[in-house]
């Protein structure tokens, strides 16, 4: 199926409200398998936008990136440089290899209309 990086980042983080929930063997274990595949494309994706980072953000004496209250601080005049590479970077597709969750396997499970809408590209419903 074709996901953008975007996509991937936002279903791998939205499967863990699964964590704490009842659900079937056979689910839990299809969830589980989606989640090992994504993790390494997510993986990747850190990969690549730690490289856009760190490209554009400030450096101290010995050239490591400066921090700031846990996040790196983008260069003034850089900033819409690196917007602009990282929004590309999480706007491309991929072909991602991982099967869909029917419908039927969660619909008794109560989750956020946030936690729905970001899992639709990987529910189908049941034929």
């Amino acid at each position: 199926m074709q996901l953008t990086n975007n996509d991937i980042y936002n279903i791998y983080q939205q499967l863990g409200v699964f964590a704490n929930l009842d659900v079937k063997v056979s689910t839990g274990f299809k969830i589980n398998k989606i989640s090992k595949i994504l993790l390494e494309e997510v993986k990747e994706i850190d990969v690549a936008k730690m490289k856009i980072v760190e490209a554009y953000c400030e450096k101290d004496e010995d050239g490591k990136p400066r921090i700031e209250n846990g996040n790196y601080k983008i260069l003034p005049e850089f900033i819409d440089q690196a917007t602009t590479e990282l929004n590309d970077l999480f706007d491309v597709q991929l072909d991602v290899n991982i099967p869909k969750i029917k419908l039927s396997e969660i619909e008794d499970l109560k989750i956020s209309m946030t936690t729905l809408s970001t899992l639709m590209p990987i529910i189908e419903e049941d034929e």
